[in-house]
């Protein structure tokens, strides 16, 4: 993916909670509670698991993952020139 736009415009994108949606498979659902809570809902289990997502501004640096055990997790880091991340995803999706 090529995304023509500064660092800092990315992430701010990409911490958005309103738009988290956007970056996550469709069968997953991300519903903000009390900051850093979410609620992760999964389509396919029809279960609602609880999350955590953290900003790092400083780095440009997210983390997400459930807070029960690993169905969830990843991070995304952000610099200059370039956008890396990590995501694990039910069934070993990455």
């Amino acid at each position: 993916m090529n995304m023509t736009a500064s660092a800092d415009r990315v992430f701010d994108r990409a911490e958005d909670l309103g738009r988290i949606e956007s970056w996550l498979p469709d069968e997953l659902h991300a519903h903000p509670a009390q900051p850093p809570a979410v609620t992760v809902h999964d389509d396919d289990t029809g279960r609602d698991v609880a999350a955590l997502f953290r900003a790092d501004r400083t780095h440009k640096r997210l983390e997400w993952g459930t807070i029960e055990d690993d169905r969830y997790a990843g991070w995304l880091q952000v610099d200059r020139t370039d956008v890396n991340g990590h995501s694990i995803l039910p069934g070993g999706g990455q």
